[in-house]
């Protein structure tokens, strides 16, 4: 019996053990309507590989103390080196030496200078530099704007639109940011400075307000022209477009010729994009002219040296003496601007406004005013006498043909007035023995009679067939012995083959401004006399004799004769009424006697 229920009790145990076997082979029952959704990698009724076990992440490293944040004010010290361009500007260096007295005088040391050659820790940049904040102050400026900004606490910018607005801007940083004051011009300081703090981020801006909105050249916006030089490092190009920029504000583009793509052009020193010139051949190689083209301006000339006087000439013609917002400038086909390349000696005229009268067909009266490189004005009176509209002939005391007398040149044009002749000006001629005999020191010829021989002055004068022609004594008078119909003389050939020739710079004599008379004449045989006034500084303040040779060469002179000047200068002109003036302002307080004088007489 005890084995019996040892029997039941193992048979049992057996059963248990089947049962759980068999339950855990049995796969779990499915859902038909959602069947199993394999995952990437899986292979029906192959059993997963066991993933491996994550490696634990290791702890994070702390973080090591960062750069310690700039300071948001700060005061200058040695260490900023003061830098301006490698390629250096006179306008830049004075900015970098005012800047360097300013911050030594505020701060009590002294300032290390360099360029952009060279890097530095603490930098003052001043103008164009090549650093990435100078450009990008340069972005929004336009020519006479100017910025200085305190970028951070190693790096503080001074720039302008253009060289002078550098300078302006250097001048008001130390004014602003530090209280220094200086002269301009004398470098006295007016206010020392003080070691002032810097704030990072300190920005002032200047918007210059440009007196012109709108500049037209024709029927073209200045912005619609392009400049086609003949050199595009041709220092003389900036002439141009530095003048349009500190008017208007917009700079005109610079190409040579083969990069030239069309539109309104300016062409420097060509004519057309082809590099041809214009045609003159009567005229020598230093000389320019300014002329329109169609839709183009013209500024043509051969010799580069003349490129800066052409440049000038073109800005001085355009400038609206009186600008409004609104300006329109017309350059005409004919007659052409033209002047001469001189190298030295002149005070460097700057044509302001011009006074024309046409006193009877083909014979027109100018008046003048120039200003001097120091702004001081100068007056010239003048006479173009076109071929064949009237005769130029020698006046004399008395209307007579005689020597040795002398009266003014009112008095002698008035005397061949009274003698029926028609006479509309004159001017004072030769040099004279003044308070001894009288008579003139050069060539005299009167209606064809020899008063006074050439001697071995310089002349001027007229033959028979109506050519005007120059000599330089007896050699040259020679060649036209017999043939000349009137002939005064003079001291210089101020002009010859359309050169500047005897101007005798270096000298008392050549370089003095004195009130001067002169005549000259074009290729075309147009004939012009010239008064200039002088010694009265208020009034006119006298010219030179490569300001004679300027002035002349301007009106188209080839060839030209200084005559006797000083107090001997007049230039007499008829108005409408019949009355004779003097139009000049003789630098004696009155009129001088004269020898003999130059007339126009109409037919």
């Amino acid at each position: 019996m005890k084995y019996a229920y040892l029997k039941l009790f193992s048979l049992l145990l057996a059963l248990c053990m089947l049962f759980s076997a068999v339950a855990c082979t049995q796969e779990p029952p499915t859902d038909d309507t959602n069947p199993p959704v394999e995952q990437p990698g899986d292979t029906p009724g192959e059993p997963e590989e066991p993933e491996e076990p994550e490696e634990p992440e290791e702890p994070e490293e702390p973080e090591e103390p960062g750069e310690p944040e700039p300071p948001a004010e700060f005061a200058l010290n040695g260490s900023y080196v003061l830098v301006r361009p490698d390629d250096k500007t006179a306008e830049e260096v004075a900015a970098l030496q005012l800047l360097g007295r300013g911050l030594q005088s505020a701060y009590g040391v002294r300032f290390s200078k360099g360029t952009d050659y060279i890097e530095n820790e603490f930098e003052i940049l001043i103008g164009n530099t090549n650093r990435e904040a100078s450009q990008k102050a340069g972005e929004e400026l336009s020519y006479l704007d100017w910025v200085y900004e305190v970028v951070s606490d190693k790096v503080i910018v001074i720039r302008g639109g253009s060289l002078s607005a550098t300078l302006e801007a250097t001048y008001a940083f130390l004014r602003d940011v530090v209280g220094y004051e200086e002269d301009a011009e004398t470098q006295e300081v007016k206010s020392a400075g003080n070691a002032a703090t810097l704030t990072v981020g300190t920005k002032v801006v200047y918007r210059h307000e440009y007196a012109v909105t709108s500049f037209k050249i024709g029927n073209h916006d200045i912005s619609e022209y392009t400049l086609v030089t003949f050199n595009a490092k041709s220092d003389a190009n900036k002439i141009i477009v530095n003048y349009f920029q500190s008017l208007t504000g917009i700079e005109i583009p610079v190409v040579s010729a083969n990069k030239y793509e069309g539109g309104p052009a300016i062409f420097f020193g060509l004519a057309d994009e082809t590099g041809a010139h214009l045609d003159y051949p009567e005229y020598a190689r230093d000389r320019y002219y300014v002329v329109a083209s169609g839709d183009n301006i013209i500024i043509d000339f051969t010799n580069a040296k003349v490129a800066t006087a052409a440049a000038t000439r073109f800005v001085n013609a355009c400038d609206p003496k009186n600008p409004e917002k609104d300006v329109t400038v017309n350059f005409s086909e004919e007659p052409v601007i033209t002047g001469l390349y001189i190298e030295e000696g002149t005070n460097s005229l700057r044509l302001e406004s011009v006074t024309t009268i046409e006193v009877a067909p083909g014979v027109v009266y100018e008046e003048h005013l120039y200003s001097d490189a120091d702004g001081n004005p100068v007056r010239a009176y003048m006479i173009t006498v076109k071929k064949g509209s009237a005769t130029i002939a020698t006046s004399m005391p008395g209307d007579e043909a005689t020597i040795g007398r002398v009266t003014t040149v009112l008095e002698q044009v008035q005397a061949a007035a009274a003698n029926g002749k028609n006479v509309i000006a004159g001017i004072n001629a030769d040099f004279f023995d003044m308070g001894g005999s009288n008579n003139m020191e050069g060539l005299c010829i009167r209606d064809g009679k020899v008063l006074h021989d050439a001697c071995d002055r310089p002349w001027f004068g007229i033959t028979k067939d109506g050519e005007p022609v120059v000599g330089a004594g007896d050699f040259d008078y020679k060649k036209y012995e017999g043939q000349l119909e009137t002939a005064v003389g003079g001291s210089n050939l101020v002009l010859k083959e359309d050169f500047a020739f005897h101007i005798s710079v270096g000298t008392d004599w050549g370089d003095t401004r004195h009130p001067r008379t002169a005549v000259g004449y074009k290729p075309d045989g147009s004939i012009v006399l010239l008064a200039v006034d002088g010694r009265q500084p208020s009034v006119s303040n006298g010219a030179s004799l490569a300001d004679l040779a300027d002035i002349l060469g301007a009106q188209g002179c080839t060839n030209a004769l200084n005559l006797d000047g000083g107090g001997s200068t007049t230039f007499v002109l008829k108005d409408a009424e019949g009355n004779f003036n003097v139009e000049n302002d003789p630098s004696d307080g009155g009129l001088r006697r004269v020898a003999d004088g130059l007339m126009v007489i109409l037919p």
